[in-house]
């Protein structure tokens, strides 16, 4: 049964409660309590974010130190370590002049004989009529297809880099702007640093694929790499194909263990996940 008596004290104790909320609230905010709370907790966060800075300031400096000390100390460490050794460095990718330069120079530093070579057209010009004929003079008996042109192509370009030839189809490729070297062509070459390319996760590119192949089958050791930033990581590509690798070469760490793979250890190496150390033992 509905108890007035009960519903009136409920509503008095309500109106009370609120009373002395209200009567309490004025008298924290008189006494200017929240208002010394908002300050001591402003000056609390200007103080850690002063301790962060000065902090960031110090390993900024750090890190900065340790930066010098890599690039002294690099020359020291591959020096002779490559000596006379022959080596292209294969780009399909579009990883920068600086970083390609970068390499070509770790690799000179360590007395390797060393060439870029930029391939500006993966397809080799396949689909333009003009220079498809061109090419396929060079493959007189044969009607070849664009992907079987694209092949015969790959595998010549691979021939003539790893034999003594008068590299005429070279030169070729390059008068028809698909490809371009930088530095002075070495020949036959040894070993091959490729910078590919990976439009998604753990697939090489056609021209990549092509290239690995066919320096297996002439057996030339292949040494895939890309930066610590790239967009999409070709080495999970690079593990399916069999190659070794190194995930970051556009840093001191990365050119030591680019070298040492090139003396013939194998394995995949660098900071992300997909490698197994960070230089070979």
């Amino acid at each position: 049964m509905f108890d007035m008596r009960y519903h009136i004290a409920s509503l008095v104790a309500v109106f009370l409660a609120l009373g002395v909320g209200i009567l309490l609230g004025t008298v924290i905010v008189d006494k200017g309590i929240l208002v010394e709370q908002q300050k001591a907790l402003v000056e609390s966060v200007k103080r850690d974010i002063n301790e962060l800075r000065g902090e960031n300031r110090l390993l900024g400096r750090e890190l900065k130190r340790n930066e010098e000390f890599q690039g002294e100390i690099f020359p020291h460490i591959v020096e002779g370590r490559l000596e006379g050794k022959r080596i292209t460095i294969i780009v399909t990718s579009k990883v920068s002049e600086e970083v390609q330069r970068g390499v070509k120079e770790a690799l000179d530093q360590a007395n390797a004989k060393s060439f870029i070579l930029l391939i500006l057209h993966p397809d080799f010009g396949s689909k333009r009529s003009d220079i498809r004929g061109k090419l396929s003079t060079f493959f007189p008996e044969e009607k070849l297809s664009r992907s079987e042109l694209e092949k015969k192509v790959v595998e010549k370009l691979a021939m003539e880099l790893v034999t003594t030839s008068d590299s005429v189809f070279l030169t070729e490729l390059a008068n028809l702007g698909l490809i371009r070297i930088s530095g002075e062509l070495n020949l036959p070459v040894e070993n091959v640093v490729l910078f590919g390319e990976s439009q998604k996760k753990s697939e090489i590119s056609n021209v990549d694929s092509l290239l690995i192949e066919q320096f297996k089958k002439l057996e030339i050791f292949v040494v895939g790499v890309e930066t610590t930033d790239a967009k999409v990581s070709s080495i999970p590509a690079y593990k399916n194909a069999g190659i070794t690798s190194v995930d970051n070469v556009d840093t001191i760490p990365g050119r030591v263990a680019l070298i040492l793979v090139l003396q013939g250890k194998a394995g995949n190496f660098g900071i992300k996940s997909t490698a197994e150390r960070l230089l070979p033992p």
